[in-house]
């Protein structure tokens, strides 16, 4: 099971910052089968690296096989990227 809730994420240009993710929220259940479909620059790859996660997000909430991950713990992360690979 993976559940987002409210996440945003900002990518650098140039100078400033463009929000790609702005409140996003999502479930998936284990085996369900996904399709991320989306224009140009809208953040596809980002989503992927979040839900991963090799990436985190600025803000909001994740759980993966119920296990909550907060923004702002970041040592929880690698905790969860680690289990799936034992």
């Amino acid at each position: 099971m993976l559940q987002l809730t409210d996440i945003t994420r900002p990518f650098k240009v140039g100078p400033g910052q463009m929000q790609i993710l702005r409140g996003l929220s999502l479930w998936v259940e284990k085996g369900e089968p996904v399709s991320i479909m989306g224009g140009l620059g809208s953040g596809k790859p980002k989503l992927m690296n979040i839900s991963g996660p090799p990436d985190k997000p600025s803000s909001g909430i994740y759980e993966i096989d119920f296990c909550k991950i907060r923004v702002g713990q970041p040592a929880s992360v690698p905790a969860i990227a680690s289990r799936g690979r034992s």
